[in-house]
């Protein structure tokens, strides 16, 4: 895979976007919101990394700030009518694409994040909100338990061609007292005409929960009951990894309201990537 060709394909859309974000950190007496995130990064020649990210919202601006590991931007306002973040030197940010991810959350935001530092164009594409707290996490293990349910966005990316998945059936099932994630996506299909699904069912397993985030784990994917990772990355296997954040709090108080994240498989010849969101 090309430099160019695997950071058009990690947009999930037409387009590369930027994630930009509050300038100057909230001046014009906006109330600012920290937010956590995870998400998919490919970074000029270094082809794809998971990795945690930051950044805020402040409002009655709408401006955002997002700094991932390729650095920070700052988009100077709120969305424009097409849903776009505008940021200096043309860095732009917006939601993943409504035909992969078109539920409303109120906590996770989807988004693809683009960037052109120094001349090197980076990518990311995750979720990001206001992380749930250390307090409701520790009530949340006294609590055992719970099942998102929510959506994502799929892409596989090879030799063969890139095909983009939609997942209209996620589960994450967080084990808050053993301190576990699984996600399950399945209902898999692909938005664009004529083009057939790489995977139908892929899953993580063991992920684990440091706080109100997780990491780590094992990611399978399958097409008619088989293997496809292999057909995919080409065997080989460098790279097998998730991030993900639990978001807000529910209505009680004793568990977070949503959960996002993303994960990555990535071998000699093509990759496997995920971004989800559940409530």
């Amino acid at each position: 895979m090309s430099k160019m060709s695997v950071l058009l394909k990690l947009s999930f859309g037409a387009g590369a976007v930027v994630l930009a974000g509050c300038g100057g950190g909230g001046g014009d007496g906006d109330t600012i919101t920290s937010w956590t995130g995870a998400a998919v990064t490919a970074n000029g020649t270094n082809i794809l990394s998971t990795e945690k990210t930051s950044g805020q919202e402040g409002q009655p601006s709408g401006r955002i700030r997002v700094a991932t590991a390729a650095g920070t931007f700052a988009s100077t306002g709120g969305p424009d009518g097409s849903g776009i973040y505008r940021g200096a030197n043309g860095a732009t940010a917006q939601r993943v694409q409504d035909n992969l991810i078109s539920d409303t959350y109120a906590h996770a935001v989807p988004l693809v994040v683009t960037q052109n530092v120094g001349g090197t164009q980076s990518v990311s594409t995750g979720v990001l909100g206001p992380a749930s707290s250390t307090a409701l996490l520790q009530a949340a293990a006294l609590g055992g338990s719970a099942t998102y349910r929510g959506e994502a966005a799929i892409i596989t990316d090879n030799a063969l061609g890139t095909v983009r998945h939609r997942s209209g059936d996620t589960r994450v099932t967080a084990d808050f007292a053993g301190g576990t994630v699984g996600v399950t996506m399945e209902g898999i299909t692909v938005p664009a005409n004529g083009v057939s699904a790489t995977v139908d069912r892929v899953e993580i397993t063991g992920a684990t929960i440091s706080g109100a985030t997780f990491s780590g784990g094992t990611v399978t994917a399958t097409l008619g009951g088989s293997d496809a990772l292999a057909t995919i990355t080409g065997g080989g296997v460098g790279t097998n990894t998730t991030e993900g954040v639990f978001f807000g709090a529910d209505g009680a108080g004793t568990q977070p309201a949503e959960v996002g994240g993303v994960a990555l498989v990535e071998g000699n010849t093509g990759s496997l990537s995920a971004t989800y969101v559940a409530k």
